[in-house]
């Protein structure tokens, strides 16, 4: 049977898949089987191509053999045609290529023919830089070519095709620049976590996660819910019930040196969206006893320091004066003024507070002290206790 499956349901199947692949990106698979059930086609083809040369960067099939997917590309007789039509328009093979002339090409000889292929039609979803997105969907010779009705059908999807495509692009360069940020805050030295309002822990850094891991402070986790057990009641009752309201801002020391920990809630966010942010709490873990550490690499190579001047500021960072630097070091007071002058001059920071603050913002700089990086198993790479 040619012409487009007249199932109503089968269709809205197809669109709830689209829209499914933008999230996961391994249901194309599934979205081009469904295709070719509703558009009655034996072969369904997805490609990111090169719009100069001939080459697959990506590419999702149904019924095809990928096998033989370089010579199909470099003799496909459809590229051109596709390239040179309007972007979104749908185009069929018999338009502007005789049964003939293509019985008589290499792409049927090569790779239609021995998988029982003969018409094609598809389109041109985008254009990105030197990169072009194709859909294809194919019939053999028996069944016959594609009918205006086929085409129509094909146009009308199109637009769908296209926003899932935009949707899981989006969706990947969010989480691309989500996961870099993440691991720029692996480096720092404070520990950060974020923690819903009934103590689900969502998110921390390698400083919290060691932390929680020792079990300092109090802090831990225990089946995916941050705990709080400190001998002072006023500290852990001020801490629950900060988090479940979710306001303003906590300061509690956690011990006689120094550490304490800075909560600072999120509010909940009410917009256009039809899903409400529900907010919950930053935690800050402030500890000047934990050992921190400088990339001496990265500190050479971008500034040009010395392993010297880089051993001086990670000395400074730990909160030492020049003479106790001068100490730690087995150096002069002397040399430690002049090497801090050249650190001042390379970094282009002018007082030594300034010098810190760049530092410790510049997320590949500072690290974790060699040894306190803790890999765990369980939810967000917690243990379970």
């Amino acid at each position: 049977m040619n012409g487009p499956n007249s199932d109503s349901g089968l269709a809205g199947q197809l669109l709830l898949k689209l829209y499914d692949s933008a999230i996961e990106a391994d249901a194309w698979p599934d979205v081009l089987a469904t295709l070719a059930q509703y558009l009655n086609v034996g072969s369904v083809s997805l490609r990111l191509v090169g719009l100069d040369k001939p080459v697959v960067h990506l590419s999702h099939s149904h019924g095809f053999t990928k096998d033989l997917y370089p010579q199909y590309v470099v003799k496909d007789p459809f590229r051109n045609a596709l390239l040179s039509n309007p972007v979104g328009h749908a185009l069929r093979s018999q338009d502007f290529l005789t049964d003939e002339d293509y019985a008589q090409t290499d792409h049927h000889r090569y790779f239609f023919g021995p998988q029982n292929r003969f018409y094609a039609m598809g389109s041109l979803l985008m254009v990105q830089g030197d990169q072009a997105l194709h859909l294809g969907v194919h019939r053999s010779r028996e069944t016959g070519g594609f009918f205006e009705s086929d085409r129509r059908a094909l146009h009308d999807l199109i637009p769908h095709v296209q926003q899932a495509v935009r949707l899981q692009r989006m969706l990947g360069q969010m989480t691309a620049a989500l996961d870099r940020t993440l691991k720029a805050l692996d480096h720092f030295p404070i520990g950060i976590a974020f923690v819903a309002s009934d103590g689900y822990l969502q998110w921390a850094n390698a400083a919290a996660r060691t932390l929680m891991h020792e079990r300092r402070f109090g802090f831990s986790v225990s089946s995916s819910r941050i705990r709080f057990n400190t001998p002072r009641v006023q500290d852990r009752s001020a801490f629950w019930d900060f988090v479940a309201a979710g306001e303003g801002e906590l300061k509690l020391p956690l011990d006689g040196n120094g550490s304490h920990l800075l909560a600072v809630a999120q509010q909940r966010r009410v917009g256009t969206q039809v899903i409400v942010d529900e907010g919950g709490v930053a935690l800050f873990f402030v500890d000047p006893q934990r050992p921190v550490g400088v990339d001496c690499a990265t500190l050479n190579r971008q500034y040009g320091l010395t392993p010297a001047e880089a051993r001086l500021t990670e000395q400074l960072l730990k909160g030492l004066d020049l003479r106790e630097a001068a100490e730690a070091l087995h150096v002069s007071v002397h040399t430690v003024r002049s090497q801090l002058k050249s650190v001042q001059q390379k970094t282009g920071c002018r007082r030594q507070a300034e010098l810190i603050k760049t530092l410790v913002l510049g997320g590949d700089l500072v690290r974790p002290h060699a040894g306190e990086e803790v890999a765990f198993p369980g939810h967000w790479g917690f243990p379970e206790s």
